[in-house]
């Protein structure tokens, strides 16, 4: 998923929906240490526009690993279909 660089964080989109956007907010991209938000989609545009795409090298050099987009969604979340 995309990341961001805001000041001295980091943010990862961890969901998409159509009117909220879910993402993690991190300290660190090695640690992986953060807290989970939900927010609008007009709040979380408002938050990544002072921030900085980063890109897949930017990830990669921080330490993301860019092949597994779900390490920012929770580990308990499941999603069952009946």
């Amino acid at each position: 998923m995309d990341s961001w660089r805001i000041f001295q964080s980091d943010i990862c989109v961890a969901r998409l929906e159509r009117l909220s956007v879910t993402y993690k907010s991190l300290k660190d991209l090695t640690s992986r240490d953060g807290t989970h938000h939900e927010v609008s989609k007009k709040e979380f545009a408002r938050l990544t526009k002072s921030g900085s795409l980063l890109t897949s090298e930017e990830t990669r050099a921080l330490g993301k690993p860019m092949s597994r987009p779900s390490t920012c969604i929770e580990p308990d979340r499941t999603d069952s279909v009946t």
